[in-house]
């Protein structure tokens, strides 16, 4: 399976590629970093961080006297941070033995990303947030769209099932998991669902995933836990001897080039 997600690091100046003012997960706030985004491989044997892009913001793509300074190549343009999801994907498929995909709510809210996954048959489990549409169907027919968050009724009534989402520091991390089947098929026209999962003592806690009615390994165990990209660090450094216009250890490559 590849695990999709993204680190801020925190920096200081502004000469380092990418910098600027954005948010940083690791100091869950807005603060001067560069952010990377990054695809972990996912085994029963391990994880391994096995592509990087770093992230450009307009500031920088829309400059283009201070991308030379950088070492940020002239044909490198603005993408966003699915765009760059999907690039690795790409590059990734046919390379390495996965057939599933999962990534937060920072890339699950997006269709394009969804479809482009399908098109290439291959699984997901995407988180969304809970102001995020989805098409259900209405009362009286149709196809209606309606905020996640606003389904837990119905959710309610499809029934919970509390299960393992692994092992943690103090034993089984148990969480109540539903699903809900959303009314427009896959591209392929494989059933697609709503997966919610809800903290067993707390009913307001709970966190949105959209994914396909396809055979997968054991989701509960995936969709509940993401390595942070911090250990994926550390577990894999990138090969020394890389373009140093990053200066960083989480994205040590020429931008738009891979690894």
């Amino acid at each position: 399976m590849l695990v999709v997600d993204e680190s801020g690091i925190p920096k200081k100046g502004t000469k380092s590629a990418g910098v600027a003012p954005q948010y940083c997960g690791a100091r869950n706030t807005v603060v001067n970093c560069q952010v990377g985004v990054f695809v972990a491989y996912v085994s029963t044997r391990g994880t391994a961080l096995v592509d990087r892009e770093l992230y450009l913001p307009k500031g920088w793509t829309e400059d283009r006297e201070r991308c030379p300074e950088a070492g940020i190549p002239e044909q490198v343009g603005f993408a966003c941070k699915q765009q760059l999801a999907a690039k690795m994907l790409a590059r990734l498929v046919g390379r390495v033995p996965a057939g599933w995909v999962a990534a937060d709510a920072a890339y699950g809210p997006d269709t394009w990303l969804r479809a482009w996954l399908e098109g290439r048959r291959l699984g997901y489990v995407l988180g969304i947030r809970a102001v995020d549409r989805v098409d259900v169907v209405a009362d009286q027919g149709g196809v209606v769209q309606v905020a996640a968050g606003e389904l837990t009724g119905q959710l309610e009534a499809a029934g919970f099932l509390r299960l393992s989402a692994g092992a943690g520091v103090q034993g089984p991390r148990w969480w109540d998991w539903a699903r809900l089947e959303l009314a427009t098929p896959t591209v392929h026209g494989h059933r697609r669902w709503l997966l919610v999962r809800r903290h067993p003592t707390d009913p307001t806690e709970l966190a949105f995933s959209c994914a396909p009615a396809r055979p997968a390994p054991r989701w509960r165990s995936w969709s509940g836990s993401r390595a942070p990209v911090g250990a994926w660090r550390r577990r894999s450094r990138p090969p020394r001897g890389t373009p140093g216009w990053t200066t960083t250890r989480s994205a040590a490559m020429t931008p738009g080039t891979g690894m």
